[in-house]
């Protein structure tokens, strides 16, 4: 049913090359896509998928957005969201990385040396946090108020 295929590949926010895959990927020429019905669903599905709140959605769970949707709140909700997606990642990255150090640290098998040169680098690492942690919340608070601007 290449309607309800479309219906899906929209509300998943898929390029319209998206056909394309899957005509590649049904050499047999009985499961020919019928274009036109795949396009009417796709046209459907995007309207669900383009709804504003769903890019703040999409932007913090860290999923790829195609550039599919005509109104411009979507693509501005979901730069918003998704930057800060990216900080909290940042921010969580630094701080297993801190962790891991500390661990080392604490383990009686590492040498004197290399303790100082892990304690230097947790140092290091702690100012990134401190960074990673004010651009986080600079993220969150642009969100906030691109969502109260645009109602959503």
């Amino acid at each position: 049913d290449w309607y309800a295929q479309g219906v899906a590949d929209g509300r998943a926010g898929y390029a319209a090359d998206r056909l394309v895959r899957h005509r590649e990927s049904c050499p047999d020429a009985t499961a020919v896509p019928d274009e036109r019905a795949w396009l009417e669903g796709r046209r459907e599905g995007l309207a669900d998928y383009c709804e504003p709140r769903r890019a703040v959605d999409a932007g913090l769970a860290g999923r790829a957005y195609a550039g599919v949707c005509r109104d411009p709140r979507y693509g501005r909700l979901y730069t918003a969201a998704r930057r800060v997606h990216d900080t909290r990642s940042r921010v969580a990255s630094i701080e297993r990385d801190i962790a891991s150090k500390r661990r080392d640290i604490a383990d009686g098998r590492t040498s004197d040396v290399r303790r100082d040169f892990l304690r230097r680098d947790v140092l290091t690492l702690e100012s990134d946090r401190s960074r990673a942690r004010n651009a986080q919340s600079d993220a969150e608070v642009a969100l906030d108020k691109l969502r109260k601007e645009l109602g959503v």
